[in-house]
């Protein structure tokens, strides 16, 4: 959105006082000096303007015109805001008009009021800045709120709080050197917001889209989750704007079950998560956790933090629709033991634009999309990127199905949030070294696989 305020200075020439002794038409009259002028002019030009008119009107017209020019100067300012993607800066004057009486001995200055209105989202703030398109014409200086615009744009307005809307109103004064001679002058203000930084997290639920839009690609930092004794994440962005968990998740407590709401974990109730072991129970029904894996490392940055192993009913937090046995038609999981603002990513076939990963591969790949030709020749080839030395820095966690873990160091495998029609869900396979599969269709809700949130 883009705004221009016009601002006209009118500078004029200062009565001339009658003779000493004279008698004046206007003798007794208090009235604008502009008018005055005028008026002045106008008793000068009345024989001239007769004289004139005997040779023709176009040069009774041309006389008029050139009094009118040489009785004023004229200085015109536009601004022209800049507008943020979460804010809106707009002008509460299309013009401003400001006069000035003309003083031969010294500088004179005058002063208008300038109203800006702030519309933003922005819960963190703003600062507003002023500054000139281009230089000032020679010995003309221009000031707002009391700060100098002739060299730099200044800040004028910091807000810290984000209130919307504001009105605020700036007082814009432009000071005109003795002996400026009569013309037209024209300048730009620039008006500026930027806005503040969001605030840095410091949990996983605490993280916002504000904050994560504000990094930079592949930027990586360390949220905790407080559910249950506590676990840190690392948090990354990635190719696809997303910000994910490039650590498998590890819910749960070995010592009994653990106690989920809505206000930590993206459930719309309450839910109790079993308790973590080594159960070898297959269900569709109730929820399974395994862990922890043989082999585990709790390092943040280590290729064996393998974090805990869920079936598909406990990872939907006993969802009806994907706590079943054989479902009648395919469901997205619209609940999840990720922490609250997070969720399952979105799964399906490696060509379906929904599907999360397979968006993600192709984009951290340097595809635009999973929809190009290219790309979708041979999808699993962009294996790297998955790879624990990659920006996804997945893990060969393996999965479970019965009393056996399987592929721990050679396999990973991720749930995503479509559950097919029967007892399959959509999820992703990698292959150490060598492939990655976004679109596996393969796993049973019974299996026991690991966990990665994306955020909202």
């Amino acid at each position: 959105m883009n705004a221009s305020q016009q601002i006209n200075i009118t500078v004029v020439n200062a009565p001339l006082p009658p003779d000493a002794g004279a008698t004046s038409l206007f003798d007794g009259f208090a009235m604008p000096s502009v008018t005055l002028a005028l008026a002045i002019s106008l008793i000068i030009l009345v024989p001239i303007v007769i004289r004139l008119a005997r040779r023709g009107r176009r040069k009774l017209a041309l006389g008029v015109s050139s009094m009118m020019i040489l009785s004023s100067l004229v200085f015109t300012a536009g601004v022209s805001p800049h507008v943020l993607a979460a804010s809106a800066l707009t002008l509460g004057q299309p013009k401003v008009d400001i006069t000035v009486v003309k003083n031969d001995a010294q500088a004179t200055t005058k002063t208008a009021t300038s109203t800006t209105n702030v519309t933003t989202n922005n819960t963190t703030g703003y600062t507003m800045s002023a500054g000139l398109q281009a230089a000032l014409p020679a010995g003309i200086t221009a000031n707002i709120n009391n700060e100098d615009l002739t060299t730099t744009a200044v800040d004028i307005y910091a807000d810290n709080t984000g209130t919307s809307p504001s009105d605020y109103d700036h007082d814009l004064s432009v000071t005109v050197p003795a002996g400026t001679p009569v013309g037209q002058y024209t300048f730009y203000i620039d008006y500026a917001i930027t806005e503040n930084a969001p605030n840095a997290p410091t949990t996983m639920q605490g993280m916002t889209r504000a904050y994560c839009n504000s990094m930079s690609l592949n930027e990586t930092i360390t949220l905790n989750d407080p559910r249950g004794a506590g676990q840190e994440y690392r948090v990354r962005k990635l190719a696809d704007g997303n910000c994910w968990m490039i650590n498998n998740l590890k819910l749960g407590s070995t010592g009994g079950t653990l106690a989920l709401t809505s206000t930590d974990t993206n459930i719309p109730g309450n839910y109790t998560l079993p308790q973590v072991g080594a159960s070898g129970t297959n269900s569709y029904t109730a929820g399974v956790v395994n862990g922890p894996i043989t082999g585990q490392n709790n390092d943040l940055t280590s290729s064996a933090f393998y974090g805990y192993l869920y079936n598909y009913c406990a990872v939907t937090a006993n969802a009806t629709a994907t706590c079943a046995g054989n479902l009648p038609s395919a469901t997205v999981a619209s609940s999840d033991i990720c922490p609250a603002g997070w969720r399952l990513p979105r799964g399906g076939a490696v060509n379906d634009v929904n599907n999360e990963f397979s968006q993600l591969n192709a984009k951290m790949a340097g595809f635009a999309d999973n929809q190009n030709a290219t790309y979708q020749v041979n999808p699993g080839s962009y294996y790297s990127n998955f790879q624990h030395d990659g920006p996804f820095s997945g893990v060969l966690a393996g999965w479970k199905d019965g009393a056996t873990v399987n592929g721990t160091g050679a396999y990973g495998m991720y749930w995503s949030a479509n559950a097919n029609a029967g007892y399959q869900v959509y999820g992703v396979v990698l292959l150490n070294g060598a492939q990655v599969q976004t679109g596996f269709a393969g796993p049973y809700r019974t299996y026991r696989t690991a966990v990665r949130c994306v955020l909202n």
